[in-house]
């Protein structure tokens, strides 16, 4: 029988889940009792309740913080040039224009190598545009948690109803040996199928690497609710919840992620002289909110007079509702569209 993520419901609109504090299983040196780390890997699924209140924030805050409704990835650690790690800034900052749905189960994952500044994040196995990444100009910077700043909280906020509470399932973080490379697809083939169906991680998570994480927080088959509350990891086996035990989510709150749509568009014929000018580009854009505005334009390169067998495909377009795709071009010769294909898989209840 295939593997599914158990959503556990966390009942409160302020606070959420907390792992202890301090080391939390993460590695680094404790003299003084510091936790520095140079590269960090997490994975989690995550549904928000549909109809009534707003989207909710769900993440763990300080290292990092990813909020599902303010739609931002902020990245906390320690600079090492100025020789205090007691001194927690924030040193990576962006946003992504991915709209996540209340009431659609998404994946979120996230790899970091703090040093040679490289971020990498995917929603349901495809890679959001960022807007305004942008790394300080200090540094080098490792992560770190210390007394001041070492719980790993999975925070609730923009939760005006109750019954719209966000469910949470499947938290993996740890800080690996090295750099995991997200945009090799066997490497997020550890955590979510081409599908967007879920991996098991195993009892201890510790099926994608062969150890246990730091942090694992999972509901097994079988299992309930309130395991969402027991560290399987390496880390700090106390996690605490702010509000009411965390429940499952009702039936059917939840729908699973389309599979990556595509776009495909038959040949360009162009006329024109043989050698273009650079730069003859077609562009697609699409607007999540049914046409007011547009997110920003993807090119591809024409095909020359003669690439009689040219498409054109635009791969990996991630999940939707209400789509408006919008095709533009500019270039000095005659041009004609021939055709365009969408292939998208719907949506199925859970």
């Amino acid at each position: 029988m295939a593997y599914d993520v158990t959503l556990a419901q966390i009942n409160t609109s302020i606070g959420g889940l907390s792992n202890g504090s301090g080391f939390n299983g993460f590695p680094g040196n404790s003299t003084p009792p510091f936790q520095n780390f140079r590269y960090l890997l997490y994975s989690h699924w995550v549904c928000g309740a549909p109809a009534f209140g707003d989207y909710p924030s769900i993440g763990p805050a300080f290292v990092p913080f990813l909020g599902l409704g303010s739609t931002g990835i902020d990245l906390h650690g320690y600079d090492t040039t100025t020789g205090d790690p007691t001194t927690t800034t924030q040193f990576y900052t962006a946003s992504f224009d991915h709209a996540l749905l209340q009431g659609v189960r998404s994946h979120m994952l996230l790899s970091v190598d703090t040093l040679n500044k490289i971020t990498q994040f995917y929603i349901n196995d495809a890679a959001p545009m960022l807007t305004g990444p942008l790394w300080s100009s200090g540094g080098p910077y490792y992560f770190n948690l210390n007394y001041g700043f070492g719980n790993w909280n999975w925070d609730v906020t923009g939760v005006n109803t109750s019954g719209n509470y966000p469910g949470i399932g499947d938290v993996w973080c740890t800080s690996p040996a090295s750099f995991v490379d997200l945009s090799v697809t066997a490497n997020r083939r550890k955590f979510i199928n081409a599908d967007l169906s879920p991996v098991d991680l195993g009892n201890t998570g510790a099926n994608p690497f062969g150890t246990s994480p730091a942090i694992y927080l999972s509901i097994r088959p079988g299992g309930v609710a309130t395991d969402i509350l027991i560290n399987r990891g390496a880390g700090n086996p106390t996690v605490t919840a702010a509000g009411d035990p965390p429940s499952f989510q009702a039936p059917g709150t939840c729908t699973l992620a389309l599979r990556p749509a595509s776009l495909a568009m038959d040949t360009l014929a162009c006329s024109g002289p043989v050698v273009r000018p650079p730069g003859d580009l077609i562009w697609l854009s699409w607007s999540d909110d049914r046409g007011h505005t547009f997110g920003n334009p993807v090119s591809q390169p024409f095909g020359d007079r003669g690439d009689y067998l040219t498409s054109l495909q635009w791969q990996r377009l991630g999940m939707a509702r209400d789509r408006v795709f919008c095709i533009s071009w500019s270039a000095p010769i005659k041009t004609a569209i021939q055709g365009a294909w969408i292939e998208v898989d719907t949506s199925a209840k859970t």
